[in-house]
């Protein structure tokens, strides 16, 4: 009897130990899924702010020579999201190589829509900065 009770107590010490092992991974993964989310939210929250800013400088016939400290520091900002991208696309192997395929495909969808509109915007970005002379021009004519 007392070798039964032994038993138990071993199987329960482990038992203890694998669900607080468990408990450590699932707030990992938590802890990662959320920093994913945020960086995803602030990628696209980023590119409304950066169309929304295009859009009414292209209204109000702003250019982007009448601004170069402003077209620096977006340059600098399309980089650091370029950056964000590349890092949210390395989670995306990661969730492969740990058997989470589901996360992984979902993860991998959102960063494609984002990369798509982010690259679209960087084409009117690259647009909008040589589009100054081009304007220029056709006022003159």
């Amino acid at each position: 009897m007392e070798k039964d009770v032994q038993r138990v107590a071993e199987r329960w010490d482990s038992l203890s130990r694998e669900a607080k092992e468990r408990q450590k991974e699932l707030e990992t993964t938590q802890s990662e899924s959320q920093q994913c989310e945020r960086q995803l939210l602030s990628v696209l929250r980023w590119i409304q702010s950066v169309e929304f800013e295009l859009k009414n400088r292209l209204d109000n016939e702003v250019l982007a020579e009448d601004l170069p400290e402003e077209v620096d520091k977006m340059e600098k900002e399309f980089d650091s999201y370029a950056n964000t991208l590349i890092a949210l696309k390395s989670y995306t192997d990661k969730y492969r190589l740990q058997d989470r395929n589901e996360a992984a495909v979902r993860l991998e969808e959102q960063t494609e829509l984002i990369q798509q509109r982010y690259d679209e915007l960087l084409n009117n970005f690259k647009q909008y900065k040589t589009s100054g002379s081009e304007l220029k021009v056709m006022k003159a004519t």
